[in-house]
This record gives structure tokens, C-alpha cells and sequence, in this order.
């Protein structure tokens, strides 16, 4: 099964009447792409860049349905923050080191990024493949 996620555009997944309560939920590990290299503090200039993230292995629970959208996603590896759409509700997040935490405050969860050495990519040298672990809630209700 593969689950994408596209978050420099946005993909619809069914949806319910309006004012339709729930929790929806997507969690996997997978790759996500940005369209520009990030790199360490002192390595390179920040960045500002939309992403797109597949989860490969994983699932989502979906109640109601809606799209996941945002970006970019901004500064430098491991020192960012990023901006999250889904069904219409705004989320923001923070990358410290290799996790980037949601902090809602309906849209809640947290991702693992680190740089795809097997594919070369490293912040001292720019990266812009990056493996990931995530899980992210919506909650409606």
C-alpha cells in the first residue's frame, strides 16, 4: 500500500457531509522530497521549500476525509519550522535535530527526517531526499 501525501500541492481522500466530526490519522515511514537542498547551520543558506512526502509502509484512518497541503517548510537541517494544511485547518510544526513536532491545534503529530545516505545526501553537503518515520492527527471533534 502507499500512502501519498503530497504537501507542496494537495491530495483529496473522500470526504463526509459538513460539520462532520472525527480523528483522522496517517502514520509509515517513507521518503520526502524538497524541492530545495537544506543544509547545517554554517553549511549553506537556510532554505524555503515545498516538500512532497510518501508513506510507503503505513496506513491512514480516515473519518471524515479532506486533504493534507502546506509548506514550505523553512531554515536549515534540523532548525526549521514548516506549515501544515488538512481539511481546511492549519497546523504549524517545528524541526529540532531529526524530528519535527506538529503543535495543532487540530492538526497534532510529529516526522523523522534524516538525509538519505544510501542515496548520497547529507546537510553538510545540501540534502533533499530525506527517510521518514511520521504520524500526523486531525482532530475535528
Amino acid at each position: 500500500m502507499v500512502i501519498a501525501i503530497v504537501v507542496a500541492g494537495s491530495v483529496g481522500v473522500g470526504a463526509q457531509p459538513a460539520g462532520a466530526h472525527g480523528i483522522d490519522a496517517c502514520w509509515g515511514n517513507g521518503t520526502m522530497v524538497t524541492a530545495d537542498p537544506f543544509y547545517y547551520v554554517g553549511f549553506g543558506p537556510p532554505a524555503s521549500a515545498g516538500f512532497n512526502l510518501v508513506l510507503s509502509i503505513g496506513g491512514c484512518v480516515l473519518t471524515h476525509g479532506g486533504s493534507l497541503s502546506g509548506g514550505p517548510l523553512l531554515g536549515h537541517c534540523g532548525l526549521g519550522t514548516v506549515s501544515i494544511q488538512w481539511d481546511g485547518h492549519a497546523g504549524s510544526g517545528v524541526w529540532a535535530g531529526a524530528t519535527v513536532a506538529f503543535t495543532g491545534p487540530q492538526i497534532v503529530g510529529s516526522m523523522t527526517l534524516t538525509p538519505d545516505a544510501l542515496a548520497g545526501e547529507s546537510c553538510e553537503r545540501g540534502a533533499d531526499q530525506f527517510l521518514v518515520s511520521a504520524v500526523v492527527v486531525l482532530s475535528t471533534t
